[in-house]
Protein backbone atom coordinates (compact mmCIF):
# COMPACT_ATOMS: atom_id res chain seq x y z
CA UNK A 1 0.00 0.00 0.00
CA UNK A 2 1.21 3.21 -0.70
CA UNK A 3 1.68 6.14 2.13
CA UNK A 4 -2.02 7.67 1.03
CA UNK A 5 -3.37 4.40 1.22
CA UNK A 6 -2.28 4.05 4.62
CA UNK A 7 -2.67 7.27 5.78
CA UNK A 8 -6.48 7.21 4.97
CA UNK A 9 -7.17 3.54 5.96
CA UNK A 10 -5.43 4.34 9.74
CA UNK A 11 -7.15 7.18 9.70
CA UNK A 12 -10.46 5.97 9.30
CA UNK A 13 -9.96 3.88 12.23
CA UNK A 14 -8.41 6.13 14.72
CA UNK A 15 -11.77 8.29 13.65
CA UNK A 16 -13.78 5.31 15.59
CA UNK A 17 -12.41 5.43 18.64
CA UNK A 18 -14.26 7.39 21.27
CA UNK A 19 -12.85 9.73 23.51
CA UNK A 20 -13.44 7.86 26.22
CA UNK A 21 -10.73 5.10 24.60
CA UNK A 22 -8.44 7.92 23.50
CA UNK A 23 -8.21 8.78 27.01
CA UNK A 24 -7.33 5.39 28.50
CA UNK A 25 -5.35 4.96 25.61
CA UNK A 26 -3.31 7.48 26.17
CA UNK A 27 -2.78 7.76 29.67
CA UNK A 28 -1.26 4.32 29.55
CA UNK A 29 1.08 5.90 26.56
CA UNK A 30 1.87 8.64 29.23
CA UNK A 31 2.86 5.87 31.74
CA UNK A 32 5.29 3.79 29.74
CA UNK A 33 7.06 7.73 28.09
CA UNK A 34 7.25 8.75 31.81
CA UNK A 35 8.79 5.70 33.06
CA UNK A 36 11.74 5.75 30.38
CA UNK A 37 14.78 6.73 31.37
CA UNK A 38 15.49 9.09 28.66
CA UNK A 39 12.45 10.67 29.60
CA UNK A 40 13.75 11.22 33.03
CA UNK A 41 16.94 12.18 31.90
CA UNK A 42 16.09 14.96 29.67
CA UNK A 43 15.72 18.22 30.68
CA UNK A 44 14.89 20.15 27.07
CA UNK A 45 11.64 18.23 25.72
CA UNK A 46 9.38 18.98 22.40
CA UNK A 47 6.00 17.88 22.36
CA UNK A 48 3.55 18.40 19.79
CA UNK A 49 0.06 19.50 20.62
CA UNK A 50 -2.73 17.10 19.86
CA UNK A 51 -5.45 17.29 17.95
CA UNK A 52 -8.63 15.43 17.18
CA UNK A 53 -8.29 11.83 18.28
CA UNK A 54 -4.39 12.21 18.29
CA UNK A 55 -2.25 10.40 21.19
CA UNK A 56 -3.14 13.40 23.88
CA UNK A 57 -0.39 14.96 24.90
CA UNK A 58 -1.94 18.20 27.32
CA UNK A 59 -1.56 16.52 30.27
CA UNK A 60 1.85 15.20 29.17
CA UNK A 61 2.58 18.70 28.77
CA UNK A 62 1.67 20.15 32.35
CA UNK A 63 2.95 17.45 34.01
CA UNK A 64 6.39 17.99 32.38
CA UNK A 65 6.25 21.78 33.15
CA UNK A 66 5.29 20.68 36.70
CA UNK A 67 8.17 18.39 36.73
CA UNK A 68 10.75 21.50 35.58
CA UNK A 69 11.17 20.45 32.23
CA UNK A 70 11.89 22.97 29.80
CA UNK A 71 9.32 22.22 27.38
CA UNK A 72 8.86 23.55 23.71
CA UNK A 73 6.05 23.08 20.99
CA UNK A 74 5.68 23.89 17.39
CA UNK A 75 4.52 26.51 15.51
CA UNK A 76 3.32 27.16 11.91
CA UNK A 77 5.77 30.25 10.84
CA UNK A 78 4.14 33.29 8.98
CA UNK A 79 4.19 31.86 5.47
CA UNK A 80 3.04 28.78 6.24
CA UNK A 81 5.44 26.55 4.52
CA UNK A 82 7.71 25.32 7.75
CA UNK A 83 6.85 24.69 11.43
CA UNK A 84 8.89 26.35 14.49
CA UNK A 85 9.32 25.28 18.02
CA UNK A 86 8.80 28.06 20.76
CA UNK A 87 9.44 27.14 24.67
CA UNK A 88 6.13 27.69 26.98
CA UNK A 89 5.52 27.93 30.74
CA UNK A 90 1.70 28.13 30.83
CA UNK A 91 -0.20 25.70 28.82
CA UNK A 92 -3.31 27.31 28.95
CA UNK A 93 -2.05 31.05 28.78
CA UNK A 94 0.88 30.97 25.94
CA UNK A 95 -1.60 29.18 23.44
CA UNK A 96 -4.32 29.91 21.07
CA UNK A 97 -5.96 28.05 18.07
CA UNK A 98 -4.64 28.65 14.62
CA UNK A 99 -6.34 28.26 11.32
CA UNK A 100 -6.27 24.58 11.66
CA UNK A 101 -7.93 24.38 14.92
CA UNK A 102 -4.70 23.55 16.18
CA UNK A 103 -3.38 24.83 19.73
CA UNK A 104 0.32 26.77 19.22
CA UNK A 105 2.01 29.92 20.69
CA UNK A 106 0.90 33.12 19.07
CA UNK A 107 2.47 36.53 19.23
CA UNK A 108 4.27 37.47 22.05
CA UNK A 109 4.27 34.40 23.94
CA UNK A 110 6.41 32.84 20.90
CA UNK A 111 9.56 32.17 22.81
CA UNK A 112 12.03 30.69 19.90
CA UNK A 113 13.93 27.30 21.12
CA UNK A 114 16.72 26.20 18.82
CA UNK A 115 16.08 22.21 17.63
CA UNK A 116 19.76 21.90 18.77
CA UNK A 117 18.58 22.12 22.40
CA UNK A 118 16.25 19.60 22.62
CA UNK A 119 16.47 15.87 24.54
CA UNK A 120 13.65 14.71 23.56
CA UNK A 121 11.52 14.88 20.61
CA UNK A 122 7.51 13.41 21.06
CA UNK A 123 6.82 13.35 17.62
CA UNK A 124 3.28 12.77 16.14
CA UNK A 125 2.43 10.53 13.44
CA UNK A 126 -0.36 8.78 11.21
CA UNK A 127 1.04 5.65 11.16
CA UNK A 128 4.86 3.96 12.36
CA UNK A 129 6.63 0.66 11.29
CA UNK A 130 8.67 -1.37 13.16
CA UNK A 131 11.95 0.15 11.76
CA UNK A 132 10.87 3.74 12.68
CA UNK A 133 9.81 5.21 9.63
CA UNK A 134 6.54 7.38 9.71
CA UNK A 135 3.59 8.85 7.64
CA UNK A 136 2.64 11.97 9.26
CA UNK A 137 -0.40 14.38 7.72
CA UNK A 138 1.62 14.82 3.85
CA UNK A 139 2.97 18.50 4.63
CA UNK A 140 6.37 17.62 5.50
CA UNK A 141 6.58 19.83 8.46
CA UNK A 142 8.58 17.76 10.92
CA UNK A 143 10.83 15.98 8.06
CA UNK A 144 11.88 19.59 7.71
CA UNK A 145 12.49 20.71 11.22
CA UNK A 146 14.03 17.60 12.29
CA UNK A 147 16.67 17.77 10.02
CA UNK A 148 18.14 20.60 12.28
CA UNK A 149 17.64 18.47 15.49
CA UNK A 150 21.17 17.82 16.88
CA UNK A 151 21.32 14.54 19.04
CA UNK A 152 17.75 14.63 20.56
CA UNK A 153 16.20 11.36 20.59
CA UNK A 154 12.91 10.93 18.37
CA UNK A 155 9.88 9.55 19.98
CA UNK A 156 7.14 8.65 18.07
CA UNK A 157 3.26 8.29 20.12
CA UNK A 158 1.02 6.28 18.55
CA UNK A 159 -2.01 3.87 19.52
CA UNK A 160 -0.77 0.04 18.86
CA UNK A 161 -3.43 0.26 15.68
CA UNK A 162 -1.48 2.69 14.12
CA UNK A 163 1.66 0.30 13.55
CA UNK A 164 1.86 -0.96 10.25
CA UNK A 165 3.87 -3.70 8.70
CA UNK A 166 6.24 -1.43 6.59
CA UNK A 167 6.00 2.20 5.26
CA UNK A 168 7.72 3.30 1.66
CA UNK A 169 10.63 5.59 2.68
CA UNK A 170 11.94 8.74 0.59
CA UNK A 171 14.70 10.36 0.80
CA UNK A 172 13.60 13.05 2.80
CA UNK A 173 12.18 11.00 5.17
CA UNK A 174 13.19 10.82 9.28
CA UNK A 175 13.53 7.97 11.14
CA UNK A 176 12.00 7.68 14.65
CA UNK A 177 14.69 6.18 17.41
CA UNK A 178 11.70 4.74 19.61
CA UNK A 179 7.67 4.37 19.51
CA UNK A 180 6.12 4.12 22.54
CA UNK A 181 2.02 2.32 22.11
CA UNK A 182 0.16 1.43 24.89
CA UNK A 183 1.11 -1.68 24.89
CA UNK A 184 4.79 -1.89 23.91
CA UNK A 185 7.86 0.39 23.33
CA UNK A 186 9.43 -0.09 20.19
CA UNK A 187 12.97 0.58 20.45
CA UNK A 188 15.08 1.02 17.02
CA UNK A 189 18.70 0.76 18.12
CA UNK A 190 18.68 -2.32 20.24
CA UNK A 191 18.62 -5.60 18.48
CA UNK A 192 15.40 -7.30 19.77
CA UNK A 193 13.48 -4.17 18.88
CA UNK A 194 10.94 -4.17 21.47
CA UNK A 195 11.21 -3.18 25.78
Amino acid sequence: MNKEGIRKHVLSIRQELSSEECRVRSRAIQTRLFNREEFRRAKNIHFYISFRKEVATWEMIEKALEMGKEVAVPFIKEDGSEIGISGIHNFKKDLHENRLGIKEPFGSSIRPVSPLSIDLWIIPGVAFDPFGNRIGYGKGYYDRLLVQRGKGLLTGLAFDFQLVESIPVETHDVRMNQIITEYRTLVMNEPDGIK
